[in-house]
């Protein structure tokens, strides 16, 4: 291999760490601020997490993106393991009483029932 070779492919190698760096810091920021923290307390069952992210600004019916569930949250795989929903759904999806409690206070907060239809 020549040197061009090698320093374009240490250069690209670089490129793509730094890039792939920058995304998964930026999406773990995301994780615990507004929505990602409304939706890790819906899969915790945690209703004062539910709580803190209304109180800065969270949309009660944002919707749990692919991405961010597969990716992010590492919930499994989408449309498969879990559904591409609003959070309301997501919560009535998961179904036990935690789940049930934090999907009756996103009610309460103004979620609305009747956003997601398939």
């Amino acid at each position: 291999m020549n040197i061009f070779r090698v320093r374009s492919l240490l250069f690209i190698g670089i490129l793509f760490t730094v890039v792939v760096g920058r995304t998964v810091k930026d999406d773990l920021k995301h994780l615990y601020t507004k929505s990602g923290r409304v939706f890790i307390a819906i899969l915790t069952g945690e209703i004062a997490e539910i709580r803190l992210g209304y109180n800065e600004g969270a949309d009660m019916n944002d919707v749990l993106e692919p991405y961010f569930g597969e990716m992010v949250m590492k919930i499994g795989r989408a449309y498969i393991e879990f559904p591409s929903c609003p959070a309301l759904h997501y919560a009535l999806n998961l179904g036990r009483r935690p789940h049930l409690n934090a999907a009756n206070l996103l009610l309460k907060l103004g979620a609305d029932a009747n956003l997601y239809q398939l």
